[in-house]
C-alpha cells in the first residue's frame, strides 16, 4: 500500500492511493481528483508481471483538461437528463430545477460541468481488513451544496474501492442529502480494455499528446465478446442519447446480449448509429432484470478471446450503460500506451438516464434522511485462474 502525490489541481494537492487484493493478484490505483481508478492492473499467471486492464492518464492535469471522465466517480446524476431540467414536483420544489447544459449544448451530463468527476475530493480514508490489519481499499468522500449544478440540497457522496476476500473489485458508492429532496445516480466510468498493456511507468506526462517510438498501441475492444443475460430490455434513446420514455425488447436487435456475442457483431447497425449528432456505436442503457433497485444481479460478463481474460460484473443497480468508447481520440495515456476510438469499453451500472422526467423509471429521489447506496462488484477469470 502507498500514498503518493499526484500533482495538483489549481490550488488543490491530488493524491494518490495504491493497494492489493489479498493475494497479491491485483493492484488499484485510485487519485482523489474525481474520485478515480487511475490504474487497475492484475498478475499475468504466465510471467507474474503486471498488465494494465483500464484506460487512464498519469498526471492530473489530462484529468482535469481531457474529455472521457476516464475511470472517474460521476454525478450527482450520471448519464444524462434531457434538456437540462426536470419537473418541479419530483424534488418539491416551487420552481422547474435548471441545470447547466454541458452535452450538445441542450443536455445536462454526468452532473454538469463541475460535476464529482472535475474536482478534488474533500478526504479519503484508508480501508483495512479487519482480520489482517491489510489495507484493501480507500473511501473518498466530497460534499456538494445545495444548488451546486443546478441541483437542490445539501449532498454527500462516499466512493468506496475495495477488494473482498476472494478479491473481487468492489465499488461501493453511497450518498445522503440535507434540507431538500434531490435526484441521485453515481457510477464510475472506468474503461476495460481485457487485452491489457504492460504496466511500466511512462515518460510521457503531457496531457495525452506527446508521441514515444517504444509506447504500446492499444487494440480496439471490438473483438471482446459481452454477455449480458439479463438484459431483456433497453431503454429507448434519440439521437441525442436522450431516452423517449420507451422500454423495448433487446431481441433481434444489435443490443441483445442475452447469448454472448463479440461487440462487433452490431456495432455499425443502423440502430445504434442514428446519424447527426451521435457518433455512433455503443452508448446505451440495458435495462438488467433481477428484482427491485437494491437486489444483486448479474450486469454482464466480458471476455478478451485472445488472453483468455475474463471480466464478471454484478450490481445492485437496475441498468447497465454499455458505451464502447466512440468519442475516444487518439492520445497517449499511462505507461506510454497508445489508445483511441473504441480502444476501452465502460459497464456503467447506474439508474436509467433522464429519469427525473420519467415517472416510469426506477425513481432516482433522495429525500432527507435516506442513504442512496448501491454497490458494484468486478470478478475476474482465466488468465488469473493459474496465479
Amino acid at each position: 500500500m502507498s500514498v503518493t502525490d499526484f500533482g495538483a489541481a489549481g490550488d488543490r494537492a491530488v493524491q494518490k492511493v495504491t493497494f492489493e487484493s489479498p493475494r497479491g493478484n491485483f493492484r488499484a490505483s485510485i487519485i482523489t481528483f474525481g474520485a478515480t481508478i487511475q490504474s487497475f492492473q492484475m498478475r499475468d499467471p504466465a510471467t507474474s508481471q503486471w498488465v494494465e486492464l483500464t484506460l487512464g492518464w498519469d498526471d492530473v492535469e489530462s484529468y482535469a483538461t481531457l474529455p472521457g471522465h476516464l475511470g472517474a466517480t460521476v454525478g450527482r446524476y450520471a448519464n444524462r437528463i434531457g434538456n437540462a431540467t426536470f419537473p418541479r414536483e419530483i424534488v418539491e420544489s416551487d420552481a422547474p430545477v435548471v441545470l447547466p447544459a454541458n452535452n450538445n449544448n441542450k443536455h445536462t451530463l454526468h452532473g454538469g460541468p463541475g460535476g464529482f468527476s472535475r474536482r478534488v475530493w474533500d478526504s479519503f480514508e484508508l480501508v483495512t481488513d479487519p482480520a489482517t490489519g491489510k489495507c484493501v481499499g480507500v473511501a473518498l468522500s466530497i460534499h456538494s451544496p445545495a444548488g451546486d449544478q443546478g441541483f437542490p440540497g445539501d449532498f454527500d457522496a462516499t466512493a468506496v474501492y475495495s477488494f473482498d476476500a476472494q478479491e473481487g473489485f468492489v465499488i461501493d458508492l453511497r450518498g445522503r442529502v440535507e434540507n431538500a429532496p434531490t435526484v441521485c445516480s453515481l457510477t464510475n466510468h472506468a474503461y476495460w480494455n481485457l487485452s491489457g498493456y504492460a504496466a511500466s511507468p511512462s515518460s510521457v506526462t503531457t496531457a495525452g499528446g506527446a508521441t514515444d517510438e517504444s509506447q504500446q498501441t492499444l487494440p480496439t475492444v471490438m473483438n471482446h465478446v459481452l454477455h449480458i443475460p439479463n438484459g431483456r430490455f433497453y431503454v429507448a434513446t434519440d439521437a441525442f442519447s436522450i431516452p423517449t420514455g420507451e422500454i423495448r425488447s433487446t431481441k433481434g436487435t444489435p443490443l441483445d446480449f442475452t447469448t454472448a456475442k463479440a461487440l462487433e457483431s452490431g456495432a455499425d447497425d443502423a440502430l445504434i448509429n442514428p446519424g447527426a449528432p451521435a457518433k455512433g456505436g455503443y452508448d446505451n442503457c440495458i435495462v438488467l432484470a433481477g428484482g427491485p433497485p437494491g437486489v444483486m444481479r448479474h450486469a454482464a460478463t466480458l471476455t478478451d478471446p485472445a488472453s483468455g481474460r475474463t471480466m464478471t460484473v454484478t450490481t445492485t443497480l437496475p441498468g447497465v450503460q454499455v458505451y464502447s468508447g466512440n468519442y475516444l481520440e487518439d492520445r497517449v495515456g499511462h505507461g506510454g500506451a497508445r489508445f483511441g476510438y473504441r480502444c476501452g469499453l465502460c459497464l456503467e451500472t447506474q439508474l436509467f438516464p433522464d429519469t427525473p422526467n420519467y415517472t416510469q423509471f426506477p425513481t432516482a429521489v433522495l429525500r432527507p434522511g435516506e442513504t442512496w447506496r448501491h454497490v458494484t462488484v468486478h470478478r475476474f477469470g482465466s488468465a488469473v485462474a493459474a496465479a
